[in-house]
């Protein structure tokens, strides 16, 4: 099960930290990066590896997005916190929609779904031979 991610940055270390279900999961160290005061562009989605030359793998459960939540990768609830401390979600017509193959893989934003899911995007794919 998938469960709402927030990034919170440290007001003291200037670390960015990934928060689930009000736990602090992990984070980004500042000193890895030289632009991370501040971010005019915020990204979900998955990613896969493999090897050169070869097949790429499936991405989740390797389902194109469908719109049903139970059959691709989805992240739901979908916001951020910009820095007044303040939670705010995206604006439905504003996201930018990239991939790498349509053929192996997809996404598709539903914008904001229902009051369960809020703002919620679909993603994976069956991989393959993705070379481009």
């Amino acid at each position: 099960m998938l469960f709402p991610q927030i990034t919170l940055q440290d007001s003291e270390t200037k670390n960015w930290w990934l928060v689930a279900q009000n736990r602090h999961i992990g984070y980004f160290p500042a000193a890895l990066f030289s632009n991370l005061s501040t971010a005019n562009r915020i990204g979900w989605g998955g990613r896969v590896s493999g090897v050169m030359k070869g097949q790429s793998p499936p991405m989740g459960s390797g389902h194109f997005p469908d719109g049903d939540l139970t059959h691709a990768c989805f992240i739901r609830k979908i916001s951020y916190v910009v820095s007044d401390g303040s939670t705010q979600e995206p604006v439905q017509d504003v996201p930018k929609l990239g991939g790498d193959n349509p053929q192996c893989y997809g996404l598709k934003y539903f914008g904001f779904l229902d009051p369960q899911n809020r703002f919620t995007l679909q993603f994976g794919g069956p991989g393959g031979s993705c070379a481009t």
